[in-house]
């Protein structure tokens, strides 16, 4: 991912270091929790993942619109990550589809909203 968002050896390790409260600049002896919190901190600097995220969205926004939403209003994404798997067989929930699969996935799900809303 440094590599990724041109993220120079100096730069890591100021981040690393500040990720795990200047224990030490190595990536390899962050904790789980630290490296998780690097991870997505990292992902938001990203702009394919921001990209990603909009997709996401829209699939999470036209869930809502066909109820698929728990008590309280928020999306059922235990349904959604249930679809996800079911409908592109490849064994991944909404979160862990990349920028480059995310198209597809949407296209699709907008294709299941059109036929929701013309079965009313």
């Amino acid at each position: 991912m440094f590599k990724k968002l041109n993220i120079g050896s100096e730069e890591r390790a100021v981040i690393v270091l500040g990720f795990c409260k200047g224990r030490d600049s190595s990536c390899t002896m962050l904790y789980m929790e630290e490296a998780r919190l690097l991870i997505r901190h990292l992902k938001s600097r990203d702009p394919e993942e921001k990209k990603a995220e909009v997709m996401r969205r829209k699939i999470i926004s036209m869930a809502h619109e066909m109820g698929w939403e728990l008590p309280g209003g928020k999306a059922d994404m235990r349904r959604i990550d249930g679809w996800c798997l079911q409908q592109m067989g490849l064994g991944k929930k909404l979160n862990q589809f990349n920028y480059n699969e995310l198209p597809k996935l949407v296209s699709i799900f907008q294709k299941v909203y059109l036929q929701f809303f013309k079965a009313i």
